[in-house]
């Protein structure tokens, strides 16, 4: 049944991360989001098969069946990539081999999962965007704080302490922006650092996201200068690595706090 329930997630992941993509894709255009899909090039309008995640990139070569151009690779990795996501996502949280054979998760377990897979989403969501185009959705990023927050009250989460930490996550971020005068940081980061406090509504998890986000940033551009893609002064995309660095949290941020403090 394990098998069977992590298909389906990879399945759902999958159908996320194509629409997560397309959306990335339209807001940049400043298109609707719900019109058909349709080739990049020629405008055509895709069949429900060619629609079909990963399968309907196989079928088609890479190609629109039409204009026969290319179709971008990054469609079909957003997929792949949400699918193993959603999948990961449903072994790591019910790992305990009692579910599913003895007993089935409770619906506060159902919904507690509901909150990881929407925040995972969301941070896919800013990767792909920020990734691609250095910029960060406002209005999704608000959007998403809004339904975070209502989430979060629903499981037993006090109002207060999610208040404190969205300020917190806000305020780091806005202090940089300030001492900075804007460079290196945009004003987009900083509704980041509050869609992290919503979605850790605790400080340790909280900052070791940050912390991951910094140190997997500096990593990166470090190797990006070593190959010469970037120069010194160059501008890497602060929002993928905030969205990495809280995917890792999400996934092992307890275990990295237990290991750290155990070493204090």
């Amino acid at each position: 049944m394990l098998i069977l329930f992590g298909s389906y997630f990879f399945i759902l992941g999958a159908i996320f991360g194509s629409f997560l993509s397309c959306l990335a894709w339209r807001l940049y255009r400043e298109e609707s989001a719900w019109p058909p899909s349709r080739c990049d090039a020629c405008g055509r309008k895709l069949q429900w098969f060619e629609n079909v995640p990963i399968i309907g990139f196989l079928l088609l070569k890479g190609r629109c069946a039409s204009c026969h151009k290319k179709i971008s690779w990054q469609y079909v990795a957003a997929e792949i990539f949400g699918g193993l996501l959603f999948s990961l996502a449903f072994f790591w949280f019910f790992k305990d081999p009692a579910y599913f054979y003895n007993i089935l998760p409770s619906g506060k377990e159902w919904w507690q999962f509901a909150l990881e897979l929407f925040s995972l989403s969301v941070l896919f969501f800013v990767l792909i965007y920020d990734g691609r185009y250095y910029l960060v959705s406002v209005p999704i990023t608000i959007g998403a704080c809004l339904i975070l927050f209502l989430l979060q009250l629903f499981l037993g989460v006090n109002w207060l302490l999610l208040i404190i930490t969205a300020f917190i996550g806000g305020g780091f971020f806005l202090l940089q922006y300030l001492i900075t005068k804007g460079k290196g940081i945009g004003v987009g980061d900083i509704y980041l650092g509050i869609l992290l406090g919503f979605i850790f509504p605790d400080y340790l998890l909280l900052t070791l996201a940050i912390v991951i986000s910094y140190f997997i940033g500096a990593i990166s551009g470090l190797f990006l200068i070593a190959i010469n893609k970037k120069k010194l002064s160059g501008v890497l995309p602060l929002g993928l690595f905030l969205s990495l660095g809280g995917m890792l949290t999400i996934f092992f941020g307890s275990q990295i706090l237990s290991w750290y403090l155990g070493l204090l």
